[in-house]
Protein backbone atom coordinates (compact mmCIF):
# COMPACT_ATOMS: atom_id res chain seq x y z
CA UNK A 1 0.00 0.00 0.00
CA UNK A 2 1.34 3.42 -0.96
CA UNK A 3 2.38 5.78 1.82
CA UNK A 4 1.17 9.27 0.91
CA UNK A 5 3.28 12.25 1.95
CA UNK A 6 0.19 14.49 2.16
CA UNK A 7 -2.79 12.27 3.06
CA UNK A 8 -4.98 15.01 4.55
CA UNK A 9 -4.51 17.29 1.54
CA UNK A 10 -5.22 14.37 -0.78
CA UNK A 11 -8.39 13.57 1.18
CA UNK A 12 -9.59 17.17 0.85
CA UNK A 13 -9.01 17.01 -2.88
CA UNK A 14 -10.97 13.76 -2.90
CA UNK A 15 -13.95 15.33 -1.13
CA UNK A 16 -13.93 18.15 -3.67
CA UNK A 17 -14.06 15.54 -6.43
CA UNK A 18 -16.80 13.51 -4.74
CA UNK A 19 -14.47 10.66 -3.70
CA UNK A 20 -15.85 10.24 -0.17
CA UNK A 21 -14.97 6.61 0.48
CA UNK A 22 -11.38 7.03 -0.67
CA UNK A 23 -10.97 10.23 1.33
CA UNK A 24 -12.30 8.73 4.56
CA UNK A 25 -9.85 5.84 4.14
CA UNK A 26 -7.01 8.38 3.98
CA UNK A 27 -8.19 10.30 7.04
CA UNK A 28 -9.19 7.47 9.35
CA UNK A 29 -5.69 6.34 10.52
CA UNK A 30 -4.68 9.92 11.36
CA UNK A 31 -8.02 10.67 13.01
CA UNK A 32 -7.98 7.54 15.13
CA UNK A 33 -4.41 8.26 16.20
CA UNK A 34 -5.38 11.80 17.17
CA UNK A 35 -2.38 13.24 15.32
CA UNK A 36 -4.10 15.66 12.97
CA UNK A 37 -6.93 18.01 13.93
CA UNK A 38 -8.08 18.48 10.32
CA UNK A 39 -8.33 14.71 9.88
CA UNK A 40 -10.31 14.41 13.13
CA UNK A 41 -12.65 17.24 12.14
CA UNK A 42 -13.45 15.86 8.68
CA UNK A 43 -13.73 12.30 9.96
CA UNK A 44 -16.19 13.38 12.67
CA UNK A 45 -18.19 15.59 10.32
CA UNK A 46 -18.54 12.74 7.81
CA UNK A 47 -18.96 9.95 10.36
CA UNK A 48 -21.88 8.53 8.38
CA UNK A 49 -19.38 7.45 5.71
CA UNK A 50 -17.55 5.27 8.25
CA UNK A 51 -19.44 2.30 9.66
CA UNK A 52 -16.87 2.05 12.45
CA UNK A 53 -17.50 5.56 13.80
CA UNK A 54 -20.74 6.16 15.66
CA UNK A 55 -22.41 9.55 15.94
CA UNK A 56 -21.70 9.65 19.68
CA UNK A 57 -18.01 8.93 19.16
CA UNK A 58 -17.90 11.51 16.37
CA UNK A 59 -19.36 14.13 18.74
CA UNK A 60 -16.73 13.26 21.34
CA UNK A 61 -14.00 13.63 18.74
CA UNK A 62 -15.43 16.95 17.54
CA UNK A 63 -15.77 18.32 21.08
CA UNK A 64 -12.19 17.35 21.87
CA UNK A 65 -10.70 19.35 19.01
CA UNK A 66 -13.18 22.21 19.55
CA UNK A 67 -11.87 22.54 23.11
CA UNK A 68 -8.39 22.71 21.55
CA UNK A 69 -9.48 25.80 19.58
CA UNK A 70 -10.35 24.26 16.23
CA UNK A 71 -12.49 27.01 14.69
CA UNK A 72 -14.78 24.91 12.51
CA UNK A 73 -15.32 22.26 15.18
CA UNK A 74 -16.65 25.02 17.43
CA UNK A 75 -18.81 26.25 14.56
CA UNK A 76 -20.39 22.86 13.93
CA UNK A 77 -21.16 22.39 17.62
CA UNK A 78 -22.87 25.81 17.50
CA UNK A 79 -25.12 25.26 14.49
CA UNK A 80 -25.42 21.47 14.20
CA UNK A 81 -24.75 20.25 17.73
CA UNK A 82 -26.07 16.69 17.46
CA UNK A 83 -24.38 15.74 14.15
CA UNK A 84 -27.49 13.95 12.95
CA UNK A 85 -27.67 13.55 9.16
CA UNK A 86 -29.07 15.04 7.08
CA UNK A 87 -27.48 18.05 8.73
CA UNK A 88 -29.76 21.01 9.31
CA UNK A 89 -27.63 24.05 10.03
CA UNK A 90 -29.42 26.68 12.12
CA UNK A 91 -28.52 29.61 14.32
CA UNK A 92 -27.63 28.69 17.93
CA UNK A 93 -30.50 27.59 20.17
CA UNK A 94 -28.73 27.74 23.55
CA UNK A 95 -26.28 30.01 25.32
CA UNK A 96 -23.62 27.32 25.09
CA UNK A 97 -24.07 27.06 21.35
CA UNK A 98 -23.92 30.84 20.95
CA UNK A 99 -20.70 30.89 22.96
CA UNK A 100 -19.29 28.30 20.56
CA UNK A 101 -20.33 30.48 17.63
CA UNK A 102 -18.61 33.54 19.06
CA UNK A 103 -15.47 31.54 19.75
CA UNK A 104 -15.46 30.12 16.21
CA UNK A 105 -15.73 33.64 14.80
CA UNK A 106 -12.87 34.83 17.01
CA UNK A 107 -10.78 31.91 15.72
CA UNK A 108 -11.37 33.01 12.12
CA UNK A 109 -14.31 30.94 10.81
CA UNK A 110 -16.00 32.87 8.00
CA UNK A 111 -19.13 30.75 8.32
CA UNK A 112 -19.29 31.64 12.02
CA UNK A 113 -18.79 35.34 11.29
CA UNK A 114 -21.65 35.23 8.79
CA UNK A 115 -24.02 33.56 11.27
CA UNK A 116 -22.89 35.83 14.09
CA UNK A 117 -23.67 38.83 11.87
CA UNK A 118 -27.18 37.42 11.39
CA UNK A 119 -27.54 37.16 15.17
CA UNK A 120 -26.58 40.84 15.49
CA UNK A 121 -29.07 41.78 12.76
CA UNK A 122 -31.92 39.88 14.44
CA UNK A 123 -31.02 40.43 18.09
CA UNK A 124 -30.59 36.72 18.76
CA UNK A 125 -28.65 36.18 22.04
CA UNK A 126 -27.30 39.74 21.67
CA UNK A 127 -28.70 43.22 21.33
CA UNK A 128 -29.28 44.33 17.73
CA UNK A 129 -26.06 45.91 16.50
CA UNK A 130 -26.10 46.84 12.84
CA UNK A 131 -22.59 48.25 12.95
CA UNK A 132 -21.14 45.02 14.29
CA UNK A 133 -23.13 42.97 11.79
CA UNK A 134 -21.92 45.10 8.88
CA UNK A 135 -18.32 44.86 10.08
CA UNK A 136 -18.46 41.06 10.12
CA UNK A 137 -20.21 40.77 6.77
CA UNK A 138 -17.82 43.15 5.03
CA UNK A 139 -14.81 41.43 6.53
CA UNK A 140 -15.81 38.09 5.02
CA UNK A 141 -16.90 39.64 1.73
CA UNK A 142 -13.69 41.62 1.27
CA UNK A 143 -11.54 38.54 1.78
CA UNK A 144 -13.52 36.10 -0.31
CA UNK A 145 -15.24 38.10 -3.03
CA UNK A 146 -12.38 37.84 -5.50
CA UNK A 147 -11.22 34.36 -4.61
CA UNK A 148 -11.82 31.93 -7.44
CA UNK A 149 -13.45 28.82 -6.16
CA UNK A 150 -16.36 26.68 -5.24
CA UNK A 151 -18.34 29.34 -3.39
CA UNK A 152 -21.94 28.35 -2.88
CA UNK A 153 -23.07 27.99 0.71
CA UNK A 154 -21.85 30.36 3.34
CA UNK A 155 -20.31 32.93 1.07
CA UNK A 156 -23.62 33.07 -0.81
CA UNK A 157 -25.38 33.66 2.50
CA UNK A 158 -22.90 36.40 3.31
CA UNK A 159 -23.64 38.10 -0.03
CA UNK A 160 -27.37 37.81 0.55
CA UNK A 161 -27.23 39.33 4.05
CA UNK A 162 -24.80 42.07 3.03
CA UNK A 163 -26.80 43.01 -0.06
CA UNK A 164 -30.01 43.21 1.91
CA UNK A 165 -28.39 45.39 4.56
CA UNK A 166 -26.87 47.84 2.07
CA UNK A 167 -30.17 48.26 0.17
CA UNK A 168 -32.17 49.68 3.05
CA UNK A 169 -32.77 53.24 1.70
CA UNK A 170 -33.40 54.88 5.05
CA UNK A 171 -30.16 53.66 6.60
CA UNK A 172 -26.94 55.65 6.71
CA UNK A 173 -25.11 52.69 5.15
CA UNK A 174 -27.28 52.65 2.01
CA UNK A 175 -25.04 51.68 -0.92
CA UNK A 176 -26.84 50.97 -4.19
CA UNK A 177 -23.84 49.78 -6.19
CA UNK A 178 -22.35 47.42 -3.62
CA UNK A 179 -25.72 46.23 -2.36
CA UNK A 180 -26.91 45.15 -5.78
CA UNK A 181 -23.42 43.83 -6.52
CA UNK A 182 -23.55 41.52 -3.50
CA UNK A 183 -27.01 40.23 -4.42
CA UNK A 184 -25.88 39.71 -8.00
CA UNK A 185 -22.90 37.69 -6.84
CA UNK A 186 -25.21 35.54 -4.72
CA UNK A 187 -27.60 34.92 -7.63
CA UNK A 188 -24.77 33.93 -9.94
CA UNK A 189 -23.45 31.26 -7.57
CA UNK A 190 -25.53 28.50 -9.12
CA UNK A 191 -26.81 25.80 -6.82
CA UNK A 192 -26.76 27.76 -3.57
CA UNK A 193 -29.94 27.88 -1.45
CA UNK A 194 -30.11 31.70 -1.38
CA UNK A 195 -30.44 32.32 -5.12
CA UNK A 196 -34.18 32.95 -5.25
CA UNK A 197 -34.24 34.94 -2.00
CA UNK A 198 -31.51 37.23 -3.32
CA UNK A 199 -33.31 37.68 -6.66
CA UNK A 200 -36.60 38.47 -4.90
CA UNK A 201 -34.87 40.97 -2.63
CA UNK A 202 -33.35 42.75 -5.62
CA UNK A 203 -36.71 42.80 -7.42
CA UNK A 204 -38.53 44.19 -4.38
CA UNK A 205 -35.95 46.92 -3.97
CA UNK A 206 -36.22 48.03 -7.60
CA UNK A 207 -40.03 47.97 -7.46
CA UNK A 208 -40.30 49.94 -4.22
CA UNK A 209 -37.45 52.43 -4.36
CA UNK A 210 -38.96 55.87 -4.91
CA UNK A 211 -36.09 57.15 -7.04
CA UNK A 212 -36.69 54.37 -9.59
CA UNK A 213 -40.30 55.46 -10.08
CA UNK A 214 -39.28 59.08 -10.70
CA UNK A 215 -36.04 58.58 -12.63
CA UNK A 216 -36.49 57.07 -16.07
CA UNK A 217 -32.77 56.30 -16.55
CA UNK A 218 -32.51 54.57 -13.18
CA UNK A 219 -35.68 52.60 -13.89
CA UNK A 220 -34.41 51.44 -17.28
CA UNK A 221 -30.96 50.44 -16.00
CA UNK A 222 -32.19 48.63 -12.91
CA UNK A 223 -34.95 46.84 -14.81
CA UNK A 224 -32.34 45.61 -17.26
CA UNK A 225 -30.20 44.49 -14.31
CA UNK A 226 -33.10 42.44 -12.88
CA UNK A 227 -33.81 40.85 -16.25
CA UNK A 228 -30.17 39.85 -16.47
CA UNK A 229 -30.35 38.22 -13.03
CA UNK A 230 -33.58 36.41 -13.96
CA UNK A 231 -31.93 35.07 -17.10
CA UNK A 232 -28.96 33.92 -15.05
CA UNK A 233 -31.23 31.96 -12.72
CA UNK A 234 -33.10 30.44 -15.66
CA UNK A 235 -29.94 29.48 -17.54
CA UNK A 236 -28.15 28.00 -14.53
CA UNK A 237 -31.09 26.62 -12.58
CA UNK A 238 -29.99 23.58 -10.59
CA UNK A 239 -31.22 21.74 -7.55
CA UNK A 240 -29.64 23.55 -4.58
CA UNK A 241 -26.70 21.67 -3.18
CA UNK A 242 -27.22 20.71 0.45
CA UNK A 243 -25.69 23.17 2.86
CA UNK A 244 -23.56 20.54 4.59
CA UNK A 245 -22.01 19.68 1.23
CA UNK A 246 -21.25 23.27 0.26
CA UNK A 247 -19.84 23.87 3.72
CA UNK A 248 -17.60 20.82 3.34
CA UNK A 249 -16.42 21.94 -0.08
CA UNK A 250 -15.64 25.46 1.07
CA UNK A 251 -13.81 24.13 4.11
CA UNK A 252 -11.68 21.75 2.06
CA UNK A 253 -10.88 24.39 -0.51
CA UNK A 254 -10.08 27.14 1.98
CA UNK A 255 -7.90 24.82 4.09
CA UNK A 256 -6.01 23.13 1.27
CA UNK A 257 -2.42 23.95 2.07
CA UNK A 258 0.90 22.32 1.23
CA UNK A 259 3.92 23.23 3.33
CA UNK A 260 6.96 21.99 1.41
CA UNK A 261 9.59 23.41 3.71
CA UNK A 262 11.79 20.82 5.38
CA UNK A 263 10.37 17.89 3.41
CA UNK A 264 12.41 15.38 1.42
CA UNK A 265 12.66 14.40 -2.23
CA UNK A 266 9.86 11.80 -2.07
CA UNK A 267 7.43 14.26 -0.49
CA UNK A 268 8.17 16.87 -3.15
CA UNK A 269 7.49 14.25 -5.82
CA UNK A 270 4.16 13.46 -4.14
CA UNK A 271 3.28 17.15 -4.12
CA UNK A 272 3.64 17.27 -7.91
CA UNK A 273 2.23 13.88 -8.89
CA UNK A 274 0.23 12.27 -6.06
CA UNK A 275 -3.22 13.64 -6.84
CA UNK A 276 -6.55 12.14 -7.82
CA UNK A 277 -6.67 12.28 -11.64
CA UNK A 278 -9.32 14.52 -13.14
CA UNK A 279 -11.81 13.37 -15.73
CA UNK A 280 -10.64 14.25 -19.22
CA UNK A 281 -12.82 16.92 -20.80
CA UNK A 282 -14.42 17.83 -17.47
CA UNK A 283 -13.41 21.46 -17.33
CA UNK A 284 -15.71 22.21 -14.40
CA UNK A 285 -14.02 19.65 -12.18
CA UNK A 286 -12.01 20.82 -9.18
CA UNK A 287 -8.35 21.54 -9.95
CA UNK A 288 -6.11 21.34 -6.90
CA UNK A 289 -3.35 23.52 -8.37
CA UNK A 290 -5.74 26.46 -8.74
CA UNK A 291 -6.74 26.63 -5.10
CA UNK A 292 -4.01 25.13 -2.95
CA UNK A 293 -1.87 27.43 -0.89
CA UNK A 294 1.74 26.32 -1.27
CA UNK A 295 4.54 27.35 1.09
CA UNK A 296 7.99 26.47 -0.18
CA UNK A 297 11.68 27.31 -0.37
CA UNK A 298 12.34 28.33 -4.01
CA UNK A 299 15.94 27.08 -3.93
CA UNK A 300 14.96 23.71 -2.50
CA UNK A 301 12.18 23.29 -5.05
CA UNK A 302 14.21 24.18 -8.13
CA UNK A 303 16.98 21.81 -7.03
CA UNK A 304 14.34 19.09 -6.69
CA UNK A 305 13.14 19.77 -10.24
CA UNK A 306 16.70 19.61 -11.53
CA UNK A 307 17.32 16.25 -9.88
CA UNK A 308 13.95 14.87 -10.95
CA UNK A 309 14.35 16.01 -14.56
CA UNK A 310 17.78 14.43 -14.76
CA UNK A 311 16.53 10.97 -13.77
CA UNK A 312 12.71 10.81 -14.00
CA UNK A 313 12.21 7.07 -14.57
CA UNK A 314 11.36 6.44 -10.89
CA UNK A 315 8.05 8.19 -11.53
CA UNK A 316 6.81 5.30 -13.67
CA UNK A 317 6.93 2.87 -10.75
CA UNK A 318 5.42 5.30 -8.27
CA UNK A 319 2.55 7.04 -10.07
CA UNK A 320 -0.10 6.26 -12.67
CA UNK A 321 0.28 7.34 -16.27
CA UNK A 322 -2.41 10.00 -15.85
CA UNK A 323 -0.84 11.33 -12.65
CA UNK A 324 2.48 11.70 -14.46
CA UNK A 325 0.85 13.42 -17.41
CA UNK A 326 -1.05 15.87 -15.22
CA UNK A 327 2.05 16.57 -13.15
CA UNK A 328 3.94 17.67 -16.27
CA UNK A 329 1.09 19.51 -17.96
CA UNK A 330 -0.73 22.77 -17.25
CA UNK A 331 -2.35 21.23 -14.16
CA UNK A 332 1.15 20.78 -12.76
CA UNK A 333 4.65 22.17 -13.03
CA UNK A 334 4.15 23.59 -16.53
CA UNK A 335 1.42 25.93 -15.28
CA UNK A 336 1.62 29.48 -13.94
CA UNK A 337 1.46 29.08 -10.16
CA UNK A 338 4.37 30.50 -8.20
CA UNK A 339 5.86 27.03 -7.58
CA UNK A 340 5.99 26.07 -11.26
CA UNK A 341 9.07 25.99 -13.47
CA UNK A 342 8.41 29.20 -15.38
CA UNK A 343 8.02 31.20 -12.19
CA UNK A 344 10.86 29.62 -10.23
CA UNK A 345 13.37 30.33 -12.97
CA UNK A 346 12.95 34.10 -12.74
CA UNK A 347 12.33 34.53 -9.00
CA UNK A 348 14.62 36.87 -7.15
CA UNK A 349 15.65 34.10 -4.76
CA UNK A 350 16.74 31.72 -7.54
CA UNK A 351 20.42 31.87 -8.40
CA UNK A 352 21.16 32.17 -12.12
CA UNK A 353 23.28 29.02 -11.93
CA UNK A 354 20.30 27.08 -10.59
CA UNK A 355 18.02 28.48 -13.29
CA UNK A 356 20.44 27.38 -15.99
CA UNK A 357 20.91 23.97 -14.38
CA UNK A 358 17.18 23.19 -14.34
CA UNK A 359 16.88 24.17 -18.02
CA UNK A 360 19.73 21.89 -19.04
CA UNK A 361 18.32 19.07 -16.89
CA UNK A 362 15.17 19.08 -19.05
CA UNK A 363 17.05 16.97 -21.59
CA UNK A 364 16.72 14.06 -19.17
CA UNK A 365 12.93 14.27 -19.35
CA UNK A 366 13.01 13.67 -23.08
CA UNK A 367 15.74 11.05 -23.07
CA UNK A 368 14.32 8.97 -20.22
CA UNK A 369 10.56 9.67 -20.16
CA UNK A 370 9.01 11.70 -22.97
CA UNK A 371 10.53 9.34 -25.54
CA UNK A 372 8.48 6.44 -24.16
CA UNK A 373 5.20 5.58 -25.97
CA UNK A 374 3.00 6.10 -22.90
CA UNK A 375 4.29 9.65 -22.39
CA UNK A 376 5.18 10.72 -25.91
CA UNK A 377 2.56 13.47 -26.12
CA UNK A 378 3.75 15.39 -23.05
CA UNK A 379 6.96 16.76 -24.52
CA UNK A 380 5.46 18.37 -27.62
CA UNK A 381 4.27 21.49 -25.75
CA UNK A 382 6.94 21.42 -23.07
CA UNK A 383 8.89 24.42 -24.31
CA UNK A 384 5.77 26.58 -24.37
CA UNK A 385 6.11 27.07 -20.60
CA UNK A 386 7.55 30.53 -21.26
CA UNK A 387 9.95 31.80 -18.64
CA UNK A 388 8.67 34.68 -16.59
CA UNK A 389 4.97 33.92 -16.95
CA UNK A 390 4.27 33.27 -13.27
CA UNK A 391 1.33 34.99 -11.72
CA UNK A 392 -1.02 34.76 -14.71
CA UNK A 393 -3.33 32.54 -12.83
CA UNK A 394 -5.02 31.63 -9.66
CA UNK A 395 -3.17 31.96 -6.36
CA UNK A 396 -0.69 34.62 -7.49
CA UNK A 397 1.06 36.34 -4.62
CA UNK A 398 1.81 39.91 -5.66
CA UNK A 399 4.68 40.06 -3.20
CA UNK A 400 6.76 37.71 -5.35
CA UNK A 401 9.75 39.56 -6.67
CA UNK A 402 11.35 38.79 -9.99
CA UNK A 403 15.06 38.91 -10.50
CA UNK A 404 16.41 41.99 -12.23
CA UNK A 405 17.60 40.32 -15.43
CA UNK A 406 20.31 41.90 -17.54
CA UNK A 407 20.61 41.27 -21.26
CA UNK A 408 23.52 38.96 -20.45
CA UNK A 409 21.35 36.99 -18.02
CA UNK A 410 18.62 36.51 -20.62
CA UNK A 411 21.21 35.53 -23.20
CA UNK A 412 22.63 32.92 -20.85
CA UNK A 413 19.24 31.30 -20.21
CA UNK A 414 18.31 31.56 -23.87
CA UNK A 415 21.53 29.81 -24.88
CA UNK A 416 20.97 27.05 -22.31
CA UNK A 417 17.45 26.56 -23.63
CA UNK A 418 18.57 26.44 -27.28
CA UNK A 419 21.42 24.03 -26.62
CA UNK A 420 19.08 21.73 -24.70
CA UNK A 421 16.55 21.82 -27.52
CA UNK A 422 19.30 20.92 -30.00
CA UNK A 423 20.24 17.92 -27.87
CA UNK A 424 16.60 16.84 -27.79
CA UNK A 425 16.41 17.20 -31.58
CA UNK A 426 19.23 14.68 -31.91
CA UNK A 427 17.54 12.00 -29.81
CA UNK A 428 16.64 9.15 -32.15
CA UNK A 429 12.96 9.39 -31.36
CA UNK A 430 10.30 11.03 -33.49
CA UNK A 431 8.33 12.44 -30.56
CA UNK A 432 11.40 14.14 -29.12
CA UNK A 433 12.37 15.47 -32.53
CA UNK A 434 8.92 16.91 -33.13
CA UNK A 435 8.96 18.56 -29.67
CA UNK A 436 12.28 20.24 -30.51
CA UNK A 437 11.03 21.34 -33.92
CA UNK A 438 7.92 22.80 -32.30
CA UNK A 439 10.18 24.69 -29.90
CA UNK A 440 12.17 26.10 -32.83
CA UNK A 441 8.97 27.60 -34.21
CA UNK A 442 9.06 29.98 -31.24
CA UNK A 443 12.83 30.42 -31.14
CA UNK A 444 14.61 33.64 -32.05
CA UNK A 445 18.07 32.10 -31.78
CA UNK A 446 20.33 33.23 -34.65
CA UNK A 447 21.71 29.71 -35.18
CA UNK A 448 18.30 28.09 -35.54
CA UNK A 449 18.26 27.73 -39.33
CA UNK A 450 21.82 26.41 -39.46
CA UNK A 451 21.12 23.79 -36.79
CA UNK A 452 17.94 22.59 -38.49
CA UNK A 453 19.58 22.41 -41.91
CA UNK A 454 22.46 20.38 -40.49
CA UNK A 455 20.00 18.01 -38.84
CA UNK A 456 18.08 17.58 -42.10
CA UNK A 457 21.27 16.89 -44.02
CA UNK A 458 22.39 14.27 -41.49
CA UNK A 459 18.97 12.58 -41.42
CA UNK A 460 17.86 12.15 -45.06
CA UNK A 461 15.51 9.32 -44.11
CA UNK A 462 13.54 11.41 -41.60
CA UNK A 463 9.75 11.02 -41.65
CA UNK A 464 8.01 13.44 -44.03
CA UNK A 465 5.89 15.19 -41.39
CA UNK A 466 8.77 16.29 -39.09
CA UNK A 467 10.78 17.21 -42.22
CA UNK A 468 8.06 19.58 -43.43
CA UNK A 469 7.67 21.08 -39.96
CA UNK A 470 11.43 21.49 -39.59
CA UNK A 471 11.69 23.39 -42.86
CA UNK A 472 8.80 25.64 -41.82
CA UNK A 473 10.45 26.29 -38.40
CA UNK A 474 13.75 27.08 -40.13
CA UNK A 475 12.03 29.70 -42.27
CA UNK A 476 10.06 31.20 -39.38
CA UNK A 477 11.36 34.73 -38.79
CA UNK A 478 10.82 37.02 -35.81
CA UNK A 479 11.15 40.80 -35.91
Amino acid sequence: MKIHAFPVQLAKEGFLLGKYTESIALLKPLSDAGTDADAQFLHAFLHFWDDDLSRVDALEKLTQIADQNHAEANYLLAVCPDLTPPYKFQLPQTDEQFTRLQHAAELGSDAAKTDLAECYLNGKFVAIDNEKALELLQEVYAREAYENGLKQGYFAKNCYLLGGFLLQPNREHFDLRNGLGALSRCVKMAGNPHVHDALQLAQEFVNNWDEVRTNEIARENLTEFIVDLENTVRDTETVPTSLWNTYLREYCQNHLKYDLRDVGFDALADFVFDHIPIRRGDFDSFRWHRHARVIFDPGQLIRFYTKMFTAPTFLVDRYSEQQIREGFEMDGIRGWADWTISCLIIREETALDEAEAVIRAMYGLFEHLFSKPAYDGIGYMWWDIGYGECGIGWKYDGRIKRREMTDADWERLSQATFETQVRVLNIRNRFCQEAAIHAFWHSRHPDKAEVIQKWLDENPDIHEIPRIRAIAAMEMKWD
